[in-house]
């Protein structure tokens, strides 16, 4: 496991790109062997061998996969955060009810037999309700014991997958809910009307952290606001028992829930009313698709899965690497094989391009039904466009060994040098008693000859090595729009950067590298001083011969670039391209951008010096200046927000609800609690100090958890109204769901 070096996202070992921010990883040339022999070293007497390893870079690139692929592996949700197909729409009908009341708070209309109005959240039925505090959840006081000591540090990233979900949110005219973790209870808390509810006691089995994650993570609202699922008894493998409540009808005298099925281990709510959920152990998991009623089972043995953004069909892959399709609107439906042993690479949203990998092959089935072969000997290099309809990807072009860059001037001179041999420079020195020429060796020359020859052994080493060391592939980069393929470019060394987005996104732009090979110039043999010599200056070479184009459709622009990139960011809204160059050796580098459109690019904007990292915040670009050690300045669009910011408290952050910045300060050495600032409309306001954990809200309240004990994992529960006023709504709560901060 590795973290990005841009926003410190985890990532995996192999990953090039992060799917969080895009930024590309440091990698290695093309390396084909792993030991070198390096200085072979003759005394006069014997010949000894130093071997050691040296690294070459790897010109390949392995991007990660679609960002719209849902995994069976991957944790106990399956699901991104803030989509709309998170959740359920169950539809009304067009006729209303003949029985309908109307709230007494808001006058909004409800049936009958509702409990509470659908449009505040109020209590229809005042009169039957006993009064119900925020401290006292609807099923009673909680007296179990909190999260048992667990190896939290293990599964800090699984915060991560939470991410932001406003529940309910303005959707249906459904009142947010808040939800969080208490004593292995997980409770909704109804902002609007200041109500809890407990929709389960049982939400882990052990309650560790990582149970407590994966049981948060499952609850989730139907768009209407109707429903709450939510899982019980959740393991440490995620797996828990699928429940649910009618929010409608429930009350402290009904309990409404009921059990959609076990060992359930991720669901996805459908806006038809239907529930898609992945049942099993790891290596045994199915698919089913649930009305509430009954459940059909699609498929078995998933891998992963990915629904079509109307939700009118999806994919799916199994272990044997075979593809099904499966129509989510036709009832009485089955699975319909695509392909098998192929490799699932991404989709577009419509699903109505779908590209994987066959036997080397690249392969698009499209309208789930045609399937085209695009191009063989495909290297596994590939970036989606066009929301997922078009895809660059690069194939093996001409290849070049270090040795075609090394000139051999001193290949006759070697093939004659024999072993220098001490009697071959004696030199006669006198008489001895018997009138005999006496000899002693020329020890100058003799140590000169040596010299030369242990040259000549360097020589060898370096000839017998070089052509296992490395080389450098130039690919051909092209692009597929979904019906044609067109070359772009025969001399591309690696594709740079990648435009991530889970919008549909119409930009086809990708950031590549060219190596100019003639500019590479060539090295005497003479020069070299060893193999591991010989690579270095090549793959500096290299480095430096580099040219740098922004790939808009098919059209290759140049910019210039004082050294070499290192992070970038692409903001596909705005049609600009960040990124980091001539990093100097603290660390900071020099940020730039650059618009582009379909047809051209314009010339490189800086945007500032000294620049530690950046962060897009709303179509404006962030990023740390004057860094000293754990604070740093944090700049937007060229402004400086504010000074000594903590960097490891967590990265900054602009939920697209509230168009707000939140960042942190004074971060506590001792429990990882930090003083938590909104900047907002040009202003910084201080939210509270003594923070570990928080959630914006609707209005711009904002949930956070404070004077936390991290031992305990117990702190208060409070909302952020104004800078006058703030609410205290629990104590003793452990989590708040789909939030950001620092528990671990």
């Amino acid at each position: 496991m590795k973290t990005c070096t841009n926003c410190g996202t985890p990532m995996e070992d192999d990953e090039l790109f992060c799917g969080e921010c895009g930024t590309k990883q440091e990698i290695e040339l093309d390396q084909e062997t792993e030991e070198v022999a390096e200085t072979v070293i003759w005394t006069g007497r014997d010949i000894a061998s130093n071997e050691g390893a040296d690294t070459v870079v790897n010109t390949g690139t392995d991007a990660s996969a679609n960002p719209v692929t849902e995994t069976a592996d991957n944790m106990d949700t399956a699901e991104p955060p803030n989509e709309n197909t998170d959740y359920l729409h169950k539809e009304e009908p067009d006729q209303e009810p003949d029985d309908v009341i109307f709230c007494s708070r808001c006058g909004a209309k409800n049936s009958a037999d509702d409990q509470f109005c659908m449009n505040c959240g109020a209590n229809l039925n005042e009169d039957e309700e006993e009064v119900i505090t925020p401290n006292q959840p609807v099923k009673g006081k909680i007296n179990k014991r909190i999260i048992a000591g667990a190896a939290v540090i293990a599964v800090v990233a699984a915060a991560a997958v939470v991410g932001v979900m406003l529940l309910g949110g303005k959707t249906g005219g459904t009142s947010e809910k808040l939800v969080y973790y208490k004593d292995n209870s997980n409770i909704q808390y109804t902002i609007k009307n200041k109500k809890s509810l407990e929709i389960t006691d049982r939400a882990t089995e052990d309650k560790t952290y990582y149970e407590m994650l994966s049981s948060m993570d499952m609850v989730r609202y139907s768009e209407d606001g109707r429903y709450v699922f939510y899982a019980e008894k959740v393991g440490g493998d995620g797996v828990g028992t699928l429940m649910y409540k009618n929010l409608k009808k429930q009350s402290n005298k009904k309990d409404t829930s009921e059990k959609l099925d076990s060992n359930v281990r991720g669901y996805r709510l459908l806006s038809s009313g239907k529930v898609l959920y992945l049942k099993g152990s790891s290596g045994d998991i199915n698919l089913y698709l649930s009305d509430l009623k009954d459940k059909t089972k699609i498929g078995s043995d998933i891998r992963n899965y990915v629904v079509s953004e109307d939700e009118s069909c999806l994919i799916f892959m199994t272990g044997d690497d075979d593809i099904y399709t499966y129509d989510l609107k036709k009832k009485n439906t089955s699975k319909e094989k695509l392909d098998s042993e192929a490799s699932y690479i991404c989709a577009s949203n419509d699903l109505k391009y779908i590209y994987y990998t066959k036997d080397e092959k690249l392969m698009c089935v499209k309208n789930l039904k045609d399937k085209e072969k695009i191009a063989s000997d495909f290297d596994g290099n590939w970036a989606y466009a066009e929301g997922g309809k078009s895809i660059y990807y690069t194939l093996p072009g001409e290849k070049y060994q270090f040795t075609d860059f090394i000139t051999d001037d001193q290949a006759t001179a070697d093939s004659n040098m024999q072993r220098p041999n001490q009697n071959d420079y004696r030199v006669a020195s006198g008489t001895d008693w018997f009138g005999g020429t006496t000899y002693t060796v020329d020890i100058d020359k003799y140590n000169s000859a040596v010299e030369a020859y242990n040259k000549k052994l360097q020589r060898d080493e370096i000839r017998n090595t070089l052509d296992s060391l490395g080389s450098v592939t130039l690919n051909e980069l092209y692009l597929y729009d979904g019906k044609d393929s067109t070359k772009i470019s025969d001399t591309v060394l690696e594709i740079e950067a990648i435009a991530y987005s889970d919008k549909n996104s119409t930009d086809k732009v990708i950031c590549v590298s060219q190596a100019d090979l003639e500019g590479l110039g060539e090295y005497n043999i003479s020069s070299i001083d060893s193999a591991s010599d010989a690579v270095d200056k090549l793959t500096k070479g290299l480095s430096e011969s580099k040219k740098y184009y922004l790939v808009t459709g098919t059209g290759m622009n140049q910019f210039d670039v004082e050294e070499e990139i290192d992070s970038t960011r692409f903001d596909l809204d705005n049609h600009t391209f960040y990124y980091s160059d001539d990093r100097q050796d603290d660390g900071t580098a020099t940020l730039y951008a650059i618009s582009y459109n379909e047809k051209s690019i314009n010339s490189p904007e800086k945007i500032a010096d000294d620049v530690s990292g950046m962060m897009l915040f709303n179509g404006k670009i962030g990023y740390w200046s004057d860094f000293d050690d754990i604070e740093a300045t944090l700049n937007v669009s060229g402004d400086g927000i504010d000074d000594d910011v903590s960097t490891n408290a967590f990265t900054p952050v602009s939920p697209e609800e509230d168009n707000s910045i939140y960042y942190a300060k004074d971060l506590s050495d001792r429990d990882c609690s930090f003083t938590l600032y909104r900047y907002q409309k040009g202003k910084s306001v201080k939210i509270g100090d003594d923070i570990i954990y928080f959630k914006p809200l609707e209005d711009g309240k904002i949930a956070y958890l404070q004077d936390y004990n991290l031992d305990r994992y117990r702190g208060d529960l409070c909302i952020w109204i104004s800078e006058q006023k703030q609410n205290k709504i629990d104590e003793d709560v452990s989590y708040i769901k789909g939030g950001y901060g620092n528990i671990y």
